[in-house]
């Protein structure tokens, strides 16, 4: 009981804990992002932990900057007896922004690790 309000609370926090920015802004230097926080809230909602960064690699290239958005994901929870849906994952990628870095459209090359562990789940009750 304890570990699940650990984890609720870490959602919590990360939801309350930054500012939320729009991915387009008007009248913004990429030169002001140096690192972006970011949570996926229907991933929370559904037991999910994670947390995105995004850092910008060479922010004075306005011609094609390079970031790096890194999300992870983890689901620890057990939802009685043998039930469970237990994740883990990552997807590191490097984006080429057009011209703006957090602006508009980007070009990205990624690569994902995940494991899952999926168990007792019964789609239809035997009578």
């Amino acid at each position: 009981m304890k570990n699940k309000l650990l984890y609720i609370s870490l959602i919590i926090f990360s939801i309350c804990g930054g500012s939320v920015l729009a991915q387009e802004q008007e009248n913004v230097s990429s030169k002001e992002h140096h690192l972006v926080i970011k949570t996926n809230l229907a991933g929370a909602a559904l037991g999910n932990i994670n947390l995105a960064s995004e850092v910008g690699l060479n922010p004075d290239n306005t011609k094609h900057p390079l970031t790096l958005h890194v999300p992870v994901s983890y689901n620890p929870f057990t939802y009685g007896g043998d039930t469970k849906l237990k994740n883990f994952a990552i997807q590191p990628e490097l984006r080429l922004w057009q011209r703006e870095a957090f602006s508009k459209f980007f070009v990205g090359l990624h690569a994902h690790y995940a494991y899952y562990n999926a168990g007792g789940i019964s789609a239809c009750k035997p009578r």
